[in-house]
């Protein structure tokens, strides 16, 4: 009812089948880290050494593959027996990882997902 909502208010004469065109259906797409968009999520505190753990979860259908990356630090995940590390984490629809960090450097970093597309439709953190 949302988009029907907005439709009504912010268009003036919405052609016929307006919710049916592939271009308008993509422009209402939005992709979040926890809810929030564009930079927004807060409590994402930490500090040098921490022991931090990120629950990672993809959601979606067979497009939506995301990759979560961390600019400025690596995390640690089991897969096949043996820890592996990296700082970008492939995550496919109705798939989920526990993935371990230790915070080295201070500062403010940036946290997002490296599909064009969900970068510009507010996949991202700090």
């Amino acid at each position: 009812w949302y988009l029907d909502e907005n439709i009504r208010r912010h268009i003036r004469s919405p052609r016929t089948n307006l919710k049916d065109d592939e271009t308008f259906i993509e422009s209402n797409k939005m992709h979040a880290i926890n809810g929030y968009m564009y930079a927004n999520l807060n409590g994402l505190n930490m500090e040098v050494g921490d022991k931090v753990y990120w629950y990672l979860m993809g959601m979606g259908n067979d497009v939506d593959i995301h990759t979560a990356h961390w600019h400025g630090h690596s995390v640690e995940y089991k897969l096949g027996g043996g820890p592996h590390r990296t700082d970008v984490y492939e995550l496919f629809p109705a798939t989920f990882q526990t993935v371990k960090m230790r915070p080295q450097y201070p500062g403010t970093w940036l946290l997002h997902c490296h599909v064009t597309d969900h970068i510009k439709g507010g996949m991202e953190a700090k």
